[in-house]
């Protein structure tokens, strides 16, 4: 069997290293005892940071006045201090609340990753956050409405 330079078989790509740094996107969607999480991989913390705002972006119509002035905030100046942290090996964590009661959470943390295939794209990303917290919501509002009707 021939091998080419560097030992590795013809049929074999470039020779990678097995652990890869990367980070690790996560959001969690909470509804009382449901749980619904996401999660996807970032090579560099810039990537990371705009699926972040991509995400926070999507649920910002949902949320009351003053948690909506706080994701504002952070839109603004927080995402410099997380962009700071992510690039010193630290994680970022930002949770939200919806008017409903929903409570969304995004987290982001360097890892080494096994070498994989297939990701998602941002777009994906953003429209199953879509549908899930649309879900919640709509499910939140049949559960206020049943309990006020048993009420009433």
């Amino acid at each position: 069997m021939s091998t080419r330079r560097g030992g590795s078989p013809p049929w074999c790509g470039p020779v990678r290293p097995v652990l890869e740094p990367g980070l690790w996107c996560e959001r969690v969607v909470r509804r009382g005892d449901e749980v619904g999480v996401q999660a996807r991989r970032a090579p560099r913390p810039i990537q990371a940071l705009i699926w972040m705002r991509v995400e926070v972006r999507t649920v910002l119509s949902l949320l009351d006045a003053d948690e909506s002035e706080r994701v504002y905030r952070w839109l603004s100046y927080g995402q410099w201090e997380a962009i700071y942290r992510l690039r010193a090996g630290r994680s970022c964590r930002l949770p939200v609340r919806t008017r409903t009661g929903v409570r969304v959470a995004w987290e982001i943390r360097p890892v080494l990753f096994l070498p994989t295939a297939g990701r998602c794209t941002e777009a994906e990303s953003a429209a199953e956050l879509a549908a899930a917290v649309r879900e919640a919501e709509v499910t939140a509002r049949a559960a206020g409405t049943a309990s006020a009707t048993a009420a009433g």
